[in-house]
């Protein structure tokens, strides 16, 4: 059910816009779960906002490496998909490794950046990638970045 005008949208559309909310929800999901908001102890709105504000931040970057991994593995002949959900789960070590070298005026970056995406490239490939075809992001559209 929905009130928007029958005239003015499909049911396509329609379910393509909820597909796309869906993914959304994900994203709030991944970053509720693996975030840590539980573990935020303080009483100033002012650092609540900006931990959870640097949450989004995280999730957003992490997808988009990911999506740097799907694109590289996809350039390099590789038909491996990876999983942004195992992304979220793995990598925390490296992932901040990365961050304390950007905070250190990006010493070592490079390698910092290589070894994350080395280790999300091995250990973060999707379960059932053909399944996505038929349900999941890639019937939406949805591709990595720098993919086809």
């Amino acid at each position: 059910m929905t009130n928007l005008n029958r005239v003015e949208f499909i049911l396509s559309e329609v379910l393509q816009a909820y597909r796309l909310r869906w993914q959304i929800e994900l994203i709030f999901k991944e970053i509720k779960s693996y975030s840590g908001w539980h573990r935020f102890n303080t009483n100033s709105a002012t650092l609540l906002f900006s931990l959870i504000l640097m949450s989004f931040v995280v999730v957003t970057l992490k997808r988009y490496l990911a999506h740097a991994v799907q694109a590289n593995l996809y350039n390099s002949g590789a038909i491996e998909e990876i999983s942004t959900h195992k992304v979220m789960k793995s990598g925390t070590r490296l992932f901040g490794s990365l961050i304390l070298s950007l905070m250190n005026a990006g010493k070592s970056l490079v390698s910092c950046i290589k070894k994350l995406l080395n280790f999300w490239g091995d250990n973060a490939k999707r379960e059932h990638p053909a399944r996505d075809g038929c349900s999941g992001r890639t019937r939406l559209g949805l591709c990595t970045v720098g993919g086809a």
